[in-house]
């Protein structure tokens, strides 16, 4: 045998010829065998939260409540529940270039709480870049991100909002569209 695993008889036949060798071995040592892995029925996703209104993003950071305060115990509650096979996601559903920012938006969950002196602290969860990519014809696509975690964090403190923020690159003409930002149980 050399170094590869081959014997040098087995250089002799035509390629065809070896390669089909090892095929007939595995399906040889895999009759009669049960599958090692079942496949089980996918979860429905089921909605937690969802925005009504479509959301515009432009050059400047916009804030939308997700969780108000007399939602955000219930919510808090069903994700201390949750079995450690489920996550939750936040969704952007429907997004829309309309005018092309060629930028990176940054997608944070924030608590919001009414009369705070200091701004509240983000917790960032992933971002989505829309560089040159807009499209007249209403073409959308989707972004998710698994916010479990932060999301049980920031509702021990109350309503949590979604953050969109643009970096400092952002076109002054920047146009996007959500059509629905939504958190998700899967």
């Amino acid at each position: 045998m050399n170094r590869f695993g081959l014997g040098l008889r087995l250089l002799r036949y035509p390629i065809a010829a070896v390669l089909c060798i090892p095929l007939s071995r595995v399906d040889l040592a895999l009759a009669g065998q049960e599958p090692a892995m079942t496949e089980s029925a996918p979860v429905a996703a089921e909605t937690l939260a969802a925005t009504t209104a479509a959301v515009s993003v432009r050059d400047a950071i916009v804030t939308v409540e997700l969780v108000p305060a007399d939602a955000a115990a219930r919510l808090r509650d069903r994700l201390a529940a949750l079995p450690p096979d489920r996550e939750a996601y936040l969704v952007i559903d429907g997004l829309r270039v309309i005018a092309d920012p060629g930028t990176l938006y940054q997608v944070e969950l924030v608590p919001l709480q009414a009369g705070r002196a200091s701004a509240p602290k983000a917790r960032t969860v992933g971002s989505f870049n829309v560089f040159g990519v807009a499209h007249e014809r209403g073409a959308t696509s989707l972004r998710s991100f698994v916010v479990t975690a932060p999301l049980r964090e920031l509702l021990a403190q109350g309503s949590v909002a979604v953050r969109i923020v643009p970096d400092a690159h952002a076109a002054a003409g920047a146009d996007v569209g959500i059509g629905q930002i939504s958190l998700q149980l899967q």
